[in-house]
């Protein structure tokens, strides 16, 4: 039986037969947002290098392997409600908890007021900083799936066409990361989503043979060991041609580990995955705000255990699950 993954950002999926194949995608998506968690935690070394390389394009790719196209007049108003309102209702949400919080800290607020708090996450989301810093992925991912459906509509996704679109898209991409500057609405990193999505959709319809599962495990490893890592928030590719083929081989592995994971771990791993939106607007309110007072092992646990009790609790309201979950 067909269900429509709750994966961040995801609007309708493709045919996906099997419960099975929805449960290693929730698992895959548990582990980003782990790695997400990480990477915003440990915020120094390899180990952030690691997560850095990888984290935020396996959630484009993941969008792209189950997206399919859709009329944009029913696609743009479900984006929208999915991302772009909890995007604003956790936005105003934190400008609140900033001035509160802060105060209460007798620490300086990152805003001196809420009308300059408001213009830097509309028109600089590359600098904002503390819980604000992850606002740049809603929009960013509403208008890279917008664009994808775009390009849905009228070219194959395997076909020539759409492999010169992307290669003009691969170019754009590479101008950001040497030229770019302040993000608006995270507008930066767009083409390098859509270049995600696009091997996402080229990885969901191909099953990874031999030949280049073994090729994407020494990619990958090159990645994590030796290659800079990508920051896609202010459209940083590291070695943007590299970079792009070693986040996807990550992914690639990280898949093909995941597809072989025993339930009793796959299960709470795809629980996380399921729940991965509120954790990912949330988990650097905890970052933020405990960092002075808690070991980085306790935060990170209850960056993730807090963040999904904060969801469950919105669950219980209507109005509050439309607002901050953009679950109707």
């Amino acid at each position: 039986m067909q269900r429509e993954s709750s994966m961040v950002a995801l609007p309708p999926i493709r045919d996906i037969p099997t419960r099975e194949r929805l449960d290693w995608l929730d698992a895959l998506k548990g582990i980003g947002i782990i790695a997400v968690v990480a990477g915003h935690l440990w915020t120094g070394g390899l180990m952030r290098d690691a997560f850095y390389t990888f984290h935020m394009p396996l959630f484009f790719m993941a969008t792209g392997a189950t997206a399919r196209a859709l009329p944009a007049r029913l696609l743009a108003p479900r984006l929208l409600i999915a991302l772009g309102l909890p995007a604003l209702s956790f936005a105003l949400l934190f400008l609140a908890l900033d001035f509160g919080i802060e105060g209460l800290r007798g620490v300086r607020p990152i805003f001196p007021d809420a009308l300059s708090g408001l213009s830097t996450i509309l028109l600089a989301t590359d600098t904002l900083r503390g819980p604000f810093a992850i606002l740049w992925f809603a929009p960013c991912l509403i208008m890279a799936r917008l664009a994808w459906n775009g390009l849905q509509h009228r070219f194959d996704p395997a076909g020539l066409r759409m492999t010169a679109i992307m290669v003009g898209v691969l170019l754009l991409a590479i101008a950001i990361d040497a030229y770019g500057g302040h993000s608006p609405i995270g507008l930066l990193p767009v083409p390098a989503a859509l270049l995600f999505m696009w091997l996402g959709a080229h990885w969901q319809n191909r099953s990874t043979g031999r030949v280049l599962g073994f090729a994407c495990l020494v990619m990958a490893a090159i990645a994590l060991i030796w290659m800079p890592p990508l920051n896609m928030r202010s459209g940083d590719l590291g070695w943007p041609l590299l970079g792009i083929a070693g986040a996807a081989a990550i992914v690639d592995r990280i898949a093909w580990l995941t597809k072989r994971l025993p339930g009793r771990i796959a299960r709470p791993i795809a629980w996380v995955g399921r729940n991965s939106l509120v954790i990912m607007f949330l988990h650097l309110c905890f970052t933020h705000y405990l960092g002075p007072y808690a070991p980085k092992w306790v935060i990170f646990f209850a960056a993730i255990a807090g963040s999904l009790l904060v969801g469950l609790l919105f669950r219980r309201n209507r109005t509050l699950r439309l607002l901050f979950l953009g679950e109707r």
